[in-house]
Formats: structure tokens, C-alpha cells, sequence
């Protein structure tokens, strides 16, 4: 047989791959034990223990033969859900029992990994180019050229803009096919509106970022102007340093945690143009807080509140509603037999009347 390989085994690759092989599978295209083989081949590449991963994966929960579970995760969409022994809040409805939390949480755990080990090296380049073009303009006095245009080199901006977007839609992708299986329908085509969604909001992401950081240059500048410092010896060192420190804390305060929001926001429109393109097979929305832990008086309300299809397309409170956020929304068709009574949204969830990302629910 030929033989082929990837020049770079990304995260977007292995789930293609897996769900080539679960596809495969599914439809009896192999037999078992050529399924056997495979994936024994595979744990022996990755150094898996195959007895062990099908322990995990039997459903059958064994916590209470363990003195410490603490790192155990929920096998079995049916069994209780406590935050002492698997980290879920509270039980699962009906609604979500169909709904793979556990994939879903590590999925979005991976993306929001590999979007930093994406944005991280290209910002750092971007970083060393400013601080270049800013040791001349210090030395030279040119002040008026500490410009956002000057100081980011317009290349790395578009990489960066462009690592936003890509990220945006591979967790597009993972949402769509997740809420797909869900309710048992066909993937549809990712639609026009989507995609320019992506594109336009990672400019939108990367010129307020870069906006944000050049007014927080420019201040520093003129922090160390009103106090002489440039007409010191090494004080443009010192200046330098200073905003070199002020670099690495926008990165941590700004960027990094950008990526919670961009892959919450894919899965999430993901999903949402699943239950769009069948939306006459829907008969009521459930606003599912199950993966957030730590969970904000915002998302606490709406936990497990279910709405029809008019609130559902009319409520802000549409996920992720804050930094960090992962709430979905979970679709209940109509001929499932367990219908919850629709409760509709509270005004003011969490004591607020409109949702915010510039903010952890604050």
C-alpha cells in the first residue's frame, strides 16, 4: 500500500484523522480485527496503554475502588454528577445525556492550547521589531513616530489576524460536527455569513489589541518624558524596560486569555448553524452551564433554563457571555419523549441585563 505523512501533525489533523477512522468504523468497513490492529499500532506510537484507555472508556465507574479521584472524569452520561468526583456542578438533564461533555471539555481545553502556541511566537516577533523601531525613536527624539502603523510590522499583524481567524473556525468545525451528532443530522455547509463572521472578527480582535497597545506605549513614553528620564544617561534603557514589562503583561492580560473567547465563539456559532438549518425539527432550546466549574452568577441563572425558538434568537445571553465562559446551548427535538416545560430566561441574570466579554461576568 502507499504511504503518506503529515509535515506537521497539528491538533486540526489528528481530529481529522480520528474521525476519518470512527467514520470508517461506524459503517462496518473493516473488520475487527484489522480495527484491533490499527488502533493497537497507534497506542503503541503514542505510548498508550490500550487495557487502560478501554477501562476508561467502558462506562463502568470504578472511583469508589480508588483513595483519590480527584483527577477522575465522568465515563457514563448517566451516572451522578458531583463536583467531588468529576468536576461537573450538578446532573445532567435529559436534554444533555445526549451531549459528549467530557469530548467537548477537552476539545475546547486542546484549541485554547494550540491558539496560544500559534499567537504566542508570532506576537514575541512582533514584540522584538517594536521594541527596535522604539530603541531609534527614543534615541532620536522622533516621538511623533511611536505610531501603531510604525511600530507593528504590518506582516506579522496580518499572521496574527489570520491565527485569530483560523482558530475561530476550527472550533467552528468541532462545534458543528459535535451539535450535528447530537440530534442526528448532516453537517450543513459552512454558510457565507460565517465565514466573514470569523474574518471580521479577528480584525476586530487584533486592532483592539494592537489599538489598546500602542495607547499603553505612547503612555509610558510620556511617563518617562514628564519625568526627564530621556535626558539621562540610560534612561532610554530604562523606558525600554519598562515597556518591555508592559509587553509581557498585555500578553498575559490581553492576549492569552483572548483564547477562551475566540474558541467559545466557534463552537458556539458552530452549533448554532446546526440548529438553524433545523430549526423545523426544534422544538425548544437549553441553556447548559455543566462545564464551567467556577460558575458566574450570570451563568448560574440561566443554567439549565430552557426557551423556545423565538427567545432563543431574541436573548443577548447568547454563550460565551463572558472571558472563560463554556456554555452552550443544547437542542431538544421535537420527537423526543421528555419535553421540559419551557421557563424562559430571567431579566436580569446575575443581577445584569446584558452580557459582557470584557469581563470574567462582571
Amino acid at each position: 500500500y502507499g504511504t503518506f505523512k503529515f509535515e506537521d501533525l497539528t491538533d486540526s489533523t489528528i481530529e481529522l484523522l480520528k474521525q476519518v477512522f470512527i467514520k470508517l468504523t461506524e459503517k462496518d468497513k473493516l473488520p475487527q480485527e484489522v480495527i484491533d490492529g490499527v488502533v493497537q499500532k497507534v497506542a503503541d506510537k503514542l505510548d498508550i496503554d490500550v487495557a487502560i484507555l478501554d477501562k476508561a472508556t467502558s462506562g463502568v465507574d470504578d472511583s469508589a475502588n480508588k483513595d483519590d479521584t480527584s483527577n477522575d472524569v465522568p465515563v457514563s452520561n448517566t451516572r451522578k454528577l458531583s463536583l467531588s468526583s468529576d468536576g461537573w456542578r450538578r446532573e445532567y438533564t435529559p436534554t444533555e445525556k445526549k451531549v459528549n461533555f467530557v469530548g467537548i471539555d477537552k476539545k475546547l481545553n486542546s484549541l485554547e492550547a494550540e491558539y496560544e502556541r500559534s499567537i504566542r511566537p508570532i506576537y514575541d516577533e512582533i514584540v522584538v521589531k517594536a521594541t527596535s523601531k522604539l530603541n531609534t525613536y527614543l534615541e532620536d527624539k522622533d516621538y511623533d513616530k511611536i505610531t501603531e502603523k510604525n511600530l507593528f510590522d504590518e506582516n506579522l499583524r496580518n499572521q496574527y489576524t489570520r491565527t485569530i481567524k483560523e482558530s475561530g473556525l476550527e472550533a467552528y468545525i468541532y462545534g458543528k460536527n459535535g451539535a450535528s451528532d447530537e440530534i442526528g443530522k448532516k453537517a450543513p455547509a459552512t454558510p457565507k455569513e460565517s465565514k466573514d463572521f470569523f474574518r471580521d472578527n479577528a480584525k476586530s480582535v487584533a486592532d483592539k489589541q494592537f489599538a489598546d497597545l500602542i495607547f499603553k506605549v505612547n503612555a509610558k513614553v510620556a511617563e518617562g518624558r514628564r519625568k526627564d528620564q530621556l535626558s539621562k544617561d540610560l534612561s532610554v534603557g530604562e523606558v525600554l524596560a519598562g515597556i518591555s514589562a508592559l509587553f509581557q503583561d498585555f500578553y498575559s492580560s490581553v492576549v492569552g486569555i483572548t483564547a477562551a473567547a475566540v474558541v467559545a465563539m466557534g463552537v458556539n456559532k458552530g452549533r448554532k448553524d446546526v440548529f438553524a438549518d433545523n430549526a423545523s425539527d426544534i422544538a425548544s432550546y437549553q441553556y447548559s452551564a455543566i462545564l464551567d466549574t467556577k460558575t458566574c452568577p450570570i451563568c448560574d441563572d440561566l443554567d439549565a433554563k430552557v426557551v423556545d425558538e423565538a427567545e432563543y434568537k431574541r436573548t443577548t445571553f447568547d454563550p460565551p457571555v463572558h472571558h472563560h465562559c463554556r456554555c452552550i446551548w443544547v437542542a431538544i427535538l421535537k420527537d423526543e419523549l421528555d419535553q421540559p416545560p419551557i421557563t424562559g430566561l430571567p431579566v436580569a441574570p446575575g443581577g445584569v441585563t446584558e452580557p459582557s466579554l470584557s469581563k470574567d461576568g462582571e
